[in-house]
């Protein structure tokens, strides 16, 4: 019988930072995202469950803001990005985000983790952009 250990609360602390932190990086992403235009014909690659659910994040960390300091809306970061990358406007972005993050399982995990996963990994300052094409024509 194998034996499972608890997590420190050291373990648990660093686990949350590095969540924090790359909630903070996936947040400057999709501020650069919206800061394209859409003659720059950028495709979002990716699920669109997987870009409501970025969207959200960057969204609660509430630093995103318009000309006169105030946060933008979740809707406003939606339509924005979905114009920019060149994807249809969900009727129900909010749904779809929370289905995203509710995800469980092995093959089935929410997309800050796997964010996460990919930002440790690679060398590149941009993770989010694996999942964005640029159109040749």
């Amino acid at each position: 019988m194998q034996k499972y250990t608890v997590p420190t609360v050291a373990a648990a602390n660093e686990r949350m930072e590095r969540l924090r932190i790359a909630k903070e990086k996936l947040t400057l992403e999709v501020e650069q995202i919206m800061n394209h235009s859409e003659e720059e014909q950028l495709t979002w690659t990716a699920t669109k469950t997987d870009l409501m659910e970025a969207l959200y994040y960057a969204y609660n960390q509430m630093t995103i803001i318009d000309e006169y300091g105030v946060p933008l809306t979740f809707r406003c970061i939606v339509e924005r990005c979905c114009r920019v990358l060149h994807t249809k406007v969900p009727n129900n972005p909010y749904g779809m985000a929370e289905k995203g993050q509710n995800r469980k399982g092995v093959k089935s995990v929410n997309f800050l983790k796997r964010y996460l996963r990919m930002s440790e990994r690679e060398t590149t300052e941009n993770t989010l952009w694996s999942n964005i094409s640029k159109s040749l024509s």
